[in-house]
């Protein structure tokens, strides 16, 4: 059936998969990413939609020891924006106060491991998730947005973000940023 004022979505991409090792750890070259989500809108009150997500990212999806197969372009990974051997949980709150004033609020979480090596992509077994020196981020914030005509909005907006990298004795340096902004714009 329809699950009301619910909307959930995922999607896989498959960058290689062993079926005879699938089970088997040691046989295991299962690179492939996924994200899952959700978004609950006007439950219990009007107006207020929650999204929930979450991404996860093997080691060694869009590498690949052939460039022309890396998933990339100028450098640039075509794929998910976190890369490979990551993981990421979002939630956000959005509310519509009237037509043309809302606020949204969101936190999101990432964990990135080490990117890998090509020559360690094709090691037996495969390497953990998130193996190597961990990087996390954290990122809270907040805006407010107004469409005062049409198609013409002002936004304010405030985030949050920390970066905690992990050092070679297991401690986790922190560097912490605040970010303001304030935007006039047309038809975005």
């Amino acid at each position: 059936g329809h699950l009301k004022n619910t909307h959930l979505y995922g999607t896989l991409f498959i960058d290689e998969i062993t079926l005879n090792g699938l089970f088997d750890s040691f046989k295991q070259r299962n690179q492939f990413g996924f994200t899952l989500g959700s978004s609950v809108s006007d439950l219990p009150i009007n107006n207020l939609t929650l999204k929930v997500e979450y991404s996860k990212i093997y080691p060694y999806v869009y590498q690949h020891y052939i460039p022309t197969t890396t998933y990339k372009s100028a450098s640039y990974v075509l794929g998910h924006w976190m890369g490979n051997n990551s993981d990421q949980v979002y939630a956000s709150l959005k509310y519509r106060f009237i037509r043309g004033l809302e606020a949204l609020a969101w936190l999101r979480y990432i964990r990135q491991g080490e990117a890998g090596t090509t020559d360690g992509q094709y090691e037996q077994p495969q390497p953990p998730f998130l193996f190597g020196l961990r990087t996390n981020h954290t990122y809270l914030g907040a805006q407010v947005k107004y469409e005062f005509l049409h198609e013409l909005f002002v936004r304010a907006r405030y985030q949050f973000m920390q970066t905690s990298k992990q050092q070679e004795d297991l401690s986790f340096i922190d560097k912490n940023v605040h970010e303001f902004h304030f935007a006039v714009y047309y038809g975005l």
